[in-house]
């Protein structure tokens, strides 16, 4: 009895049978072999291995590979959670690319797999690298009365300070409905008070600290923004948008 899996896909199955008479038979024994069998197996479409997520600049050209393998041959389509129009395909074999130029944001694409056998779906995540800022500040170098104005002289330079926010982690991926966390810390001590914006587990306005946690239970915004701020004493108000995906 043959019991073949999908690696005998297209294998060759022979039939060979001796006669065996004895020692005093005919040597060798006499065999006779059939025609070979050729053995062709169905089975589900599976994906062959590749990566799930990228990381790209922000308005740089990216190729998401998709690749898989079933019998009979199965049908592969993109889709994606968002209604960008600078998407292309591209088939050559059993890989099936997806070239997406100037990307600006953050996305979960899909990639199906169908035979008449079954479906998959694999997940791919495309996250948009943001440079991180310097925020310039210029310092007076005498003191200043009401109603005038202090300069800088002119070979005096901006001193560049650290930006004052910093996210932990400073990006989420999340499965649609799970809980996530982030935290939003300062090691800034003149400011007076930070908090997290947000249509969902928005803090607002914390004084006296130098961490808020932005916390969401359950997260079924497709398009949420968390944004952390933090007013400092001279009134600039920095902030800084966390980067979501839900899938």
């Amino acid at each position: 009895m043959i019991s073949p899996s999908r690696h005998d896909d297209g294998a060759q199955y022979r039939c060979r049978a001796q006669l065996d008479l004895g020692p005093e038979g005919p040597q060798p024994h006499p065999t006779v072999t059939s025609e070979p069998l050729n053995i062709t197996v169905h089975y589900t479409p599976e994906f062959l291995p590749g990566n799930d997520t990228v990381e790209v600049s922000a308005g740089s050209d990216v190729s998401l590979d998709c690749s898989a393998e079933g019998n009979p041959p199965p049908e592969l389509r993109w889709t994606n959670n968002t209604a960008e129009g600078n998407a292309n395909e591209t088939t050559v074999g059993r890989l099936r690319t997806l070239n997406i130029s100037r990307v600006t944001a953050n996305a979960t694409y899909n990639c199906t797999v169908t035979n008449r056998l079954g479906s998959i779906t694999k997940q791919i995540h495309v996250l948009v690298e943001v440079p991180p800022q310097q925020h310039p500040t210029m310092f007076s170098t005498a003191p200043s009365t009401p109603g005038t104005m202090t300069t800088l002289p002119a070979t005096a330079k901006p001193k560049l300070v650290t930006f004052p926010l910093e996210l932990n982690p400073p990006r989420v991926v999340v499965r649609y409905g799970d809980s996530v966390s982030v935290n939003c810390s300062t090691s800034f001590t003149d400011h007076e008070g930070m908090g997290w914006e947000a249509t969902f587990g928005g803090t607002g306005f914390e004084q006296e600290v130098n961490v808020v946690t932005w916390t969401v239970d359950n997260l079924i915004d497709w398009t949420i923004e968390p944004t952390c701020y933090i007013t400092l004493i001279d009134g600039e108000q920095p902030s800084e948008v966390l980067p979501v995906i839900l899938y």
